[in-house]
């Protein structure tokens, strides 16, 4: 199962010193001083023998009888590599910075001491135990990404002799019908009990790498110490190697300048085969302040575990702004570079989304710069009208009427609107929204055609973009541009 080891020391117990290694005179002479090693002198001798000499005996004798002299390069020992094998890197001791939550139910438990990589601190991990007044013992573990898990090890500190026995539980994220996280079961029966094996170190690995985001852990009591409130936990690490099967990342609510409208959005990354790279977008004006609280551990508490605390065992008060009450939906998923921003424009603050995934875990996706296009709005407001408001029966499909007044901008000159060529229609949730015609006032009428085409009295046709999908796209022959008068604007249905 490996040995726990938090330092590993290398230490060269024996030198070469002065005679590392034989090279040429001319070599010796061109080495720095510091790295000139011995020169040792021979006298020859009787019957074609050499012996070694010191230098100043050498010198005296005759030429007749010196000898070969050797060059040492002087030894510099160097590591050239340490390969420590494990099983994978132990994503806990960087996860809470990375994103990751912890959540142990029942007050007054704090598990962030099992998650610091220190195996000299600890934690009480209650045991479970659910009453009518009493919840506690659930420990659910966000690991901040989805990862392939390899291992798992649970282990107790050198003042605690056992741990009892645990279940521990695995998620992906997939929720059920009823909107909680499905979960699978990774441990064995055996692991329920280790009242007889007495192990402090508890190893759980995986014949298959996990695809896991969550880990829940609770500990069952097999004590007959009825005033122990559960064992003491030094560390629980996660171990995975290679990249993390599926990350998700959150841009701040970006102000957007007034007057704009969001056009394309274009970035730059990498995409090795077996990853993809995803992005999505929202809107909103109204924006909502959390604030959260954290004990020294680093394990997110509530304000008012947070005032009872001692001030040596406070942590950080972290105040952030999220996203409010009139935020739209998160926009369908842009996976090409260029793609138009579905999320309406008008509002007063973006939000970008950015999603990682890869199929081996060797290989990853990365996003370089990200660049977002913003344009001169059409219309300063548009006025809709949908009919009729009711189905006569819920579930089957129906035909609608949508009429719609644009009002664009007139003033200040400068930014007077150029009209439009392209309009979209987008209902969420809808996956066969069908075009049947098209009017520009009552003057222009685009019908549908037999082969599915649509073209007006005049003959031109009407290019579609998208249809039969959660959206209808449209480009027309040619520009609609603003009037003038009131009275005279047009509604296009």
């Amino acid at each position: 199962t490996g040995r726990m080891v938090e330092t590993v020391r290398i230490v060269v117990t024996d030198s070469k010193g002065a005679r590392g290694r034989l090279v040429s005179a001319e070599a010796w002479q061109e080495l720095p001083a510091v790295d000139q090693g011995e020169v040792v002198h021979y006298v020859k001798v009787r019957e074609g023998f050499e012996e070694p000499v010191e230098r100043l005996t050498y010198e005296g004798l005759p030429e007749a009888r010196q000898g070969r002299k050797e060059y040492y390069r002087r030894e510099r020992p160097r590591l050239a590599d340490i390969e420590v094998w494990g099983f994978g890197d132990n994503i806990t001791a960087n996860m809470l910075a990375g994103g990751g939550n912890l959540a142990l139910t029942g007050d007054g438990f704090s598990p962030g001491a099992g998650f610091d990589g220190d195996y000299a601190t600890n934690f009480v991990h209650p045991f479970r135990e659910k009453t009518a007044i009493v919840d506690r013992g659930v420990l659910t573990v966000d690991m901040g990404a989805t990862f392939w898990l390899d291992a798992v090890r649970t282990s107790a500190p050198f003042s605690w002799p056992i741990i009892d026995g645990y279940k521990m539980r695995g998620s992906d994220g997939t929720l059920d019908t009823n909107g909680k996280l499905k979960w699978s079961q990774l441990t064995s029966l055996e692991r329920e009990n280790n009242s007889i094996s007495r192990f402090r170190h508890l190893l759980e690995i995986f014949a298959l790498p996990q695809k896991l985001r969550y880990i829940e852990v609770t500990i069952i009591d097999q004590s007959l110490d009825i005033y122990a409130p559960g064992p003491k936990i030094a560390e629980y690490q996660l171990f995975s190697e290679g990249y993390p099967a599926e990350a998700v990342l959150h841009s701040g609510l970006m102000p957007l300048p007034a007057g704009r409208s969001l056009g394309r959005i274009f970035w730059e990354g990498e995409t090795p085969p077996g990853t993809e790279l995803s992005l999505r977008s929202r809107t909103g004006s109204l924006q909502r302040k959390v604030v959260r609280y954290f004990d020294k551990s680093g394990s997110e508490i509530t304000q008012k575990q947070w005032s009872n605390l001692l001030g040596s065992f406070k942590g950080p008060v972290d105040t952030a702004f999220v996203a409010g009450s009139d935020w739209s939906n998160w926009s369908r998923s842009y996976l090409q570079p260029g793609a138009r921003v579905d999320a309406p424009s008008g509002a007063g603050f973006l939000q970008l989304q950015v999603v990682l995934r890869t199929q081996d875990r060797f290989q990853a996706a990365s996003i370089r710069s990200l660049e977002l296009e913003l344009l001169n709005p059409v219309a300063e407001q548009m006025k809709a009208e949908l009919w009729p408001l009711q189905v006569a029966v819920p579930g089957q499909i129906d035909t609608f009427e949508v009429f719609a007044q644009p009002f664009f901008v007139e003033r200040p000159f400068d930014v007077r609107s150029d009209g439009f060529d392209e309009l979209a229609l987008t209902l969420s949730g809808a996956q066969a929204l069908t075009l049947l015609q098209l009017s520009l006032g009552e003057d222009q009428v685009f019908q549908r055609q037999a082969d599915g085409s649509f073209v007006d009295a005049a003959g031109q046709a009407l290019m579609v973009l998208r249809d039969r999908a959660d959206s209808i796209w449209v480009r027309l022959p040619e520009a609609v541009h603003a009037l003038g008068a009131a009275d005279e604007r047009v509604y296009y249905q």
